[in-house]
């Protein structure tokens, strides 16, 4: 009797703050009220929603005389199970203790998916819908709004030459079935460069700009093959130039691939290059 009144008891109190947490990321995720006194309200989902189906379990487990065939049976499980659980030695309990951690983590995820699909849908719809935006004082031009007015210049089945930095194989996966290439010199460029960009600085709070043994591996040790630039672009048919710089709006461009860029005056063209770190 004891121990049903306590699984009632703890069953009600999970049921009710997750599903208070629930009501305020529902509110928090459809954009009525943002904030609560000034406190962002939370928006992930996933361990609530499970924290409300534990409590729901604990409550049907804890039920005295349940009429119902379901709940009956599941009482019968609980019971089964912790007579499993008493009679077995500690490795088992160490297994089973793991593979319902990994269920409970699993579960936790899959039942956030569709919350965290439709924040990055809308995070994505905003970034479509301006040009640049403004963070840390720093400027930002989003490649998902040029994206729609790339395609509508550059043919289905087109080539492109891509200069630019990581971003690159965003813009290939849009732009598809456009195929993009690096051209031989900014191939190298690029992965020389592939940890110096601003959101991996922040992040790593400028240690990522300090990593010179990488620098040192792709300009030093790495043995490049030597290709025409001009017999690189006639053989895979390149006809656009698509420029992109993620700090300036004036750097990025699209362009028929001119005569002059199919000789050596590529490498100094005077598209800013990616800046080495200090």
């Amino acid at each position: 009797m004891r121990l049903s009144l306590g699984l009632c008891v703890l069953g009600g109190v999970l049921v009710s703050a997750s599903g208070a947490t629930l009501v305020l990321a529902a509110l928090k995720i459809t954009g009525m009220v943002p904030s609560l006194g000034g406190v962002a309200l939370p928006h992930r989902v996933g361990w609530p929603m499970l924290t409300l189906l534990v409590g729901m379990g604990l409550l049907a487990a804890g039920w005295p005389s349940p009429k119902s065939p379901l709940l009956q049976r599941w009482q019968d499980f609980i019971r089964s199970f912790s007579q499993l659980w008493n009679h077995g030695n500690l490795i088992w309990r160490i297994v089973i203790t793991a593979l319902i951690g990994h269920l409970a983590i699993s579960l936790a995820y899959f039942l956030g998916a569709p919350v965290d699909l439709h924040e990055t849908f809308v995070e994505r719809a905003n970034l479509q819908g301006t040009l640049l935006s403004i963070r840390a004082g720093q400027r930002y031009v989003h490649w998902e709004f040029l994206a729609r007015l790339w395609k509508e210049t550059i043919p289905p089945r087109a080539a492109v030459a891509y200069r630019g930095h990581w971003e690159g194989p965003l813009v290939a996966y849009e732009l598809y079935p456009r195929r993009l290439y690096l051209l031989p010199e900014d191939g190298r460029r690029l992965a020389a460069n592939w940890h110096n960009h601003r959101w991996l600085a922040e992040k790593t709070k400028g240690k990522s700009l300090a990593d010179r043994s990488t620098d040192e591996f792709w300009t030093q040790r790495t043995i490049w093959p030597s290709l025409d630039l001009e017999t690189f672009i006639q053989q895979r048919h390149i006809e656009f130039l698509l420029t992109f710089d993620e700090a300036d709006e004036k750097g990025c461009s699209l362009q028929a691939m001119p005569d002059s860029l199919r000789q050596e005056g590529l490498k100094k063209d005077s598209t800013p290059p990616l800046s080495s770190p200090q």
